[in-house]
């Protein structure tokens, strides 16, 4: 999480100091005449680029209308289901020379967010501008979790008595053991802070910090299939987000 804020500061930073030669007084004038914006998080396109992972990053779309300093906005995000950071199985029994018995274990985690709110802009020279703004803020989370028997018939063996030992298998039949779900929903207030760089006549590229605090009721159901048991509970929760998932990194367009 760490690295993927000291990638985000060190893009922003470049960005800074490679547009200055970009933008004219010209530019600043056709930009405040201007008052619709549209944006998109570049975040998680760069991180595919230097080679990490994407999802730390949710997917932003924000809309603003701008009245001078000030700015209404109105912003959707998507977190999508990402599975592969969890091991796809918990143990693995030879029960003969044909037969194998593996438990595999699938998580995936989701979330989406909806956000109105207004933004004040101080307009440095260049048309540099350090953005502020107040959100009220919709949240929700989902998470599941499965846990299945899976049987499986033994093809061939290669590298067999080493370390890179690997079983070909042919699927026999899978029975699931265990299924949980995870959802709440949270309403809050959310504050962000950043820095708007102008690049050219039409594009602005926003870096900004969220910082977001949420309350809501979370419901957990879980099955136990071995024991036919089952659970049910609802709680409360409250949530106070900042970090490497509200580091953002939005280009806008202007019209």
């Amino acid at each position: 999480m760490k690295n993927t804020n000291i990638i985000v500061l060190k893009i922003i930073i470049l960005i800074v100091f490679s547009t200055n030669k970009l933008y004219s007084q010209k530019d600043s004038t056709i930009l405040k005449n201007k008052k619709n914006e549209i944006g998109l998080n570049i975040g998680p396109i760069l991180l595919v680029t230097l080679g990490s992972s994407p999802y730390s990053q949710p997917i932003n779309i924000t809309y603003k209308r701008v009245f001078n300093r000030w700015a209404f906005r109105t912003n959707v995000s998507l977190k999508p289901a990402y599975a592969n950071e969890y091991p796809n199985f918990l143990e693995r029994i030879k029960i003969n020379d044909s037969t194998l018995l593996q438990t595999n274990n699938s998580i995936k985690d989701w979330s989406f967010a909806g956000r109105i709110g207004i933004e004040y802009r101080y307009q440095f020279k260049r048309g540099w501008s350090f953005v502020t703004g107040l959100d009220i803020v919709g949240l929700n989370y989902v998470y599941s979790r499965i846990i299945t028997q899976d049987k499986y018939k033994i093809d061939t063996v290669s590298n067999s008595g080493t370390a890179l030992q690997f079983y070909n298998l042919t699927p026999i039949n899978q029975k699931r053991t265990y299924e949980e779900k995870i959802t709440n929903l949270q309403f809050g207030l959310g504050l962000t802070l950043g820095t708007m760089i102008p690049l050219g006549k039409n594009w602005l590229i926003l870096g900004q910090l969220r910082l977001e605090g949420t309350a809501g009721s979370q419901n957990t159901k879980s099955t136990d299939f071995l024991t036919n048991k089952s659970f049910n509970n609802k709680s409360s929760v409250f949530n106070f987000n900042t970090g490497a998932t509200f580091t953002e990194l939005s280009l806008f367009y202007k019209f």
